[in-house]
């Protein structure tokens, strides 16, 4: 098998060019292979292709992203200790993120890097379904072809480690993108039953528990559907209060299990009001950051121009737009119907955008929640431009979509992905793309580095500190650490001893502090986790001050002073045992080369 892997690179992009000139072709550009080719094995080559793409990351048992980390540690954590906001604070993550993790675990898979991307894949899989299926309802078959492509595209050909690591947007997708089909359902009139507005209510009232900040998003469907209602349906008021009682049942159920397991309390302050008040803060004291909304305005272009998978998308839509708009008013001779799914698609794509550039910190990952509505307005821009499948008339239109494409995957291999900041081959992340990858690779490795380690790192990657950690500890055993690198509790799959796996809020100057500091010194009280371990120094992220040590906070240090003892320090990792494990253990741990 030595053969296939030395060839694997060229293999895997021959296969994956395959599928998407296959798809192309079935898609427009040869009207008769268009008219023969039916939906429902057009949407499987779709799956296909992205799950044959994203198999490299899959695969790439390391971290991708520090938040990947965290959500992982919080899943390995419920697994033992099951209440959220107990044993478990995602900070700006709400609890379905870390619960959908633990699917894995229930199929007996590992709780590692690669059980978060296959769940992961999951997600996007499900999200792409009913994506599909609600193209389906407001246009013409070939325009759903090539929409759903364009949005398959970017989930399948995308080499950027924020769109392929399991991240806190992700499970709060199938949810928006189902709430949006059955918002076509009722539009359409394809179908209309009460029980779906009840579901869609139940599950947009899910999204807040998903992650706060999609909250703008799931607005979109909710609104339009709700003047639709009462609009064009004449105040249907039996319809909108079964739309509301499902968004209120979902909303009840959850608040009604946090008191019933004493967390309301810490919901509300730790995940409403520390949130939205207190994760600003964290903020205002980046000078690299733009904090005003005017000046994230400002620097959109700029942002975009960075990530050039979802710009492509961006690029589809501008001259679909000037099209429409210039060649005749887009909505002569259109349906009611149409017009309300219309607005109702570019009213979602704005408060995604406005979801997406609203946090200071504009991660990268944010822009997954404009992939979906940006496929909905690429859509329906495209339809009307476009006659039924087999026609000759979409030949044009359909090789320009698809050499726009082309122009963007050619784009990552060529220039752009020598000279982007951004880029992968430029930046540490995955951390092995300087080492084994390094700048006398080829382009292929160099763009998507995942390539040249695939299979090797199949297995779990673990540091000197995670390894030692294992050593000194039980399985049952928790840990704390001091600081941020949530990938010691991954890499050695031992739970949480605080609440948080991160000590930002601890250590930073914020209205929450105090609050903070004293959780995590009560969290330390009663959970006596077997080790603690300050991460705090050159090799860790953001925090690397020594005034950011445990020392710096009295009640802490006090604390760990009189219960643990200090054992050694690896990779400026300082490690303290419980006083009273030291004196119980029979032998003393070691790790050779330490």
């Amino acid at each position: 098998m030595d053969w296939f892997f030395e060839d694997w690179p060229l293999i895997y992009y021959s296969i994956g060019s395959v599928l998407l000139i296959v798809l192309g072709i079935t898609s427009g550009i040869v009207p008769d292979y268009t008219a023969k080719m039916p939906e429902k094995s057009h949407f499987w080559l779709l799956v296909l292709m992205i799950i044959f793409l994203r198999i490299p990351s899959i695969g790439f048992n390391e971290e991708l992203n520090p938040d990947e980390s965290q959500m992982m540690a919080q899943a390995i954590t419920l697994s033992q200790k099951p209440i959220f906001w107990s044993s478990v604070d995602g900070t700006t993550s709400g609890p379905l993120n870390s619960y959908v993790l633990l699917l894995p675990a229930v199929l007996g898979i590992p709780l590692d890097y690669t059980a978060a991307r296959i769940t992961a894949l999951g997600l996007i899989l499900v999200a792409f379904y009913f994506f599909y299926r609600s193209l389906q309802l407001i246009s013409k078959p070939i325009a759903t072809r090539l929409s759903s492509l364009a949005v398959a595209v970017f989930f399948g050909w995308t080499t950027w480690s924020d769109f392929l690591h399991y991240s806190s947007e992700l499970a709060a997708l199938p949810l928006l993108t189902a709430c949006f089909y059955i918002a076509c359902l009722w539009m359409s009139g394809a179908k209309r039953s009460l029980i779906d507005l009840y579901l869609m209510g139940f599950m947009a009232g899910l999204v807040p528990f998903c992650k706060l900040q999609a909250l703008p998003v799931i607005a979109g469907p909710l609104l339009v559907l709700a003047f639709f209602l009462i609009q064009f349906q004449r105040f249907n008021y039996r319809a909108l209060f079964t739309l509301m009682g499902g968004g209120v049942s979902s909303i009840g159920i959850i608040l009604m299990l946090c008191a019933r397991y004493g967390v309301l309390d810490d919901f509300y302050t730790y995940y409403l009001l520390a949130n939205l008040i207190g994760y600003e803060e964290l903020n205002q004291y980046s000078t690299m950051l733009p904090h005003s909304l005017l000046e994230r305005f400002i620097a959109l272009p700029t942002y975009l121009a960075h990530h050039l998978d979802i710009l492509a998308l961006f690029a589809l839509i501008a001259p679909l737009l000037l099209l429409r708009f210039f060649k005749a008013n887009p909505f002569i001779n259109k349906t009611e119907s149409y017009k309300w799914i219309s607005v109702m698609a570019v009213v979602t794509l704005g408060l995604s955008l406005f979801a997406v550039f609203k946090p200071e910190t504009q991660f990268s990952h944010y822009l997954l929640f404009a992939v979906f509505p940006l496929g909905w307005v690429l859509n329906v821009c495209l339809s009307p431009l476009l006659k039924e499948n087999g026609s000759p008339e979409n030949r044009w239109p359909t090789r320009v979509f698809m050499a726009t494409i082309f122009f963007f995957i050619f784009l990552r291999f060529t220039l752009y992905g020598y000279f982007s900041t951004y880029s992968v081959a430029l930046v540490t992340y995955p951390p092995m793309s300087n080492n084994e990858v390094g700048r006398g690779a080829s382009v292929a490795f160099r763009i998507n580095p995942y390539l040249a380690v695939f299979p090797r790192y199949a297995r779990l990657q673990k540091s000197a500190v995670a390894e030692w950690i294992q050593q000194a500890t039980k399985p049952t055993d928790c840990i704390a650490v001091w600081g941020w690198n949530c990938r010691l509790y991954v890499e050695s799959q031992r739970r949480q001893g605080t609440a948080e796996t991160h000590s930002q809020r601890s250590i930073m100057k914020n209205s929450f502090q105090a609050v903070y500091l004293e959780k995590y010194i009560r969290n330390l009280q009663e959970n006596q986790p077997a080790l603690f371990l300050d991460a705090v120094g050159p090799n860790n992220l953001m925090f690397t001050l020594k005034s950011q040590r445990h020392e710096s906070y009295l009640a802490l240090y006090r604390m760990v002073a009189r219960d643990y003892s200090f054992v050694k320090e690896i990779d400026s990792v300082r490690i303290y045992q419980r006083k009273d494990l030291i004196r119980q253990a029979p032998t003393q741990v070691s790790l050779s080369g330490y």
